[in-house]
């Protein structure tokens, strides 16, 4: 009986100083969180590399294929000798984009 109650302190000796300093360190790990400021370097580009974009030019290009499947199709196919294919061709398109303010675009 003697030896669970030594084998019993010993082990609540052993446990009670890694509990406060478990505890310092996560207030120690707080109080420095909480003085901590923002990196600077995060202010730099505004969520973009260099800097937000002023304007910008896009370039589509691509292959439109028509089903023509109408009345319409079917009456300009017969009346004017066109092909199904005929209705098909590529496309290209482009937009410019410029800044009105900085949560507006303005795209023609």
């Amino acid at each position: 009986m003697k030896a669970r109650r030594a084998t019993g302190r010993v082990a609540r000796l052993a446990f009670a100083p890694l509990g406060r300093l478990t505890l310092a360190a996560v207030l120690a790990a707080a109080a420095l969180g909480s003085t901590a400021r923002r990196a600077v370097a995060q202010d730099a580009g505004n969520g973009f590399l260099f800097g937000a974009p002023k304007n910008s030019l896009t370039i589509r290009t691509g292959y439109d294929i028509a089903s023509a499947a109408s009345d319409v199709f079917a009456t300009v196919m017969q009346e004017l000798t066109l092909k199904k294919s005929d209705f098909s061709s590529p496309t290209i398109a482009t937009d410019f984009g410029f800044r009105i303010s900085p949560q507006v675009d303005g795209v023609l």
